[in-house]
């Protein structure tokens, strides 16, 4: 597991927030590949937009859900908006490529919207 917190780079420091997106997307995707293709890795994009937000950003975002599927990664981005990726240009990639889930604070198994035993979530893998 890896957490790479980039709160302390000023906003107005575009390049060097670019560089460090480059260099950190370069290490984790080099460690997701080479890893064995049949243990289960995930990537997460914690608050999605800010990485979208970034020089770069939405290529990364592109790439990771269209590529490191067939290295056994499953992607994720949390966002507190679906307008954000309604909006954007890498909407059909991260979309396509896929499953889409939703979550709401006020609801809970009695108000969602949703039956679920209709609703389908994965299984988790064991030992999680």
């Amino acid at each position: 597991m890896a957490h790479f917190e980039l709160g302390n780079i000023p906003p107005d420091a575009v390049n060097l927030k670019a560089a460090a997106y480059l260099l950190i997307n370069g290490f984790v995707r080099q460690n997701l590949i080479t890893r064995p293709r049949h243990e289960r890795k995930r990537l997460i994009f914690e608050e999605a937009a800010r990485t979208l937000g970034a020089k770069g950003g939405p290529q990364i975002v592109e790439e990771s859900y269209t590529g490191l599927r067939k290295f056994g990664v499953w992607v994720f981005a949390i966002v507190q908006q679906y307008a954000l990726f309604e909006r954007s240009p890498i909407r059909a990639p991260v979309m396509n490529n896929s499953k889409n889930f939703s979550s709401c604070a006020k609801w809970t198994l009695r108000t969602w919207p949703i039956s679920p035993r209709t609703a389908s979530f994965p299984k988790p893998p064991n030992g999680l």
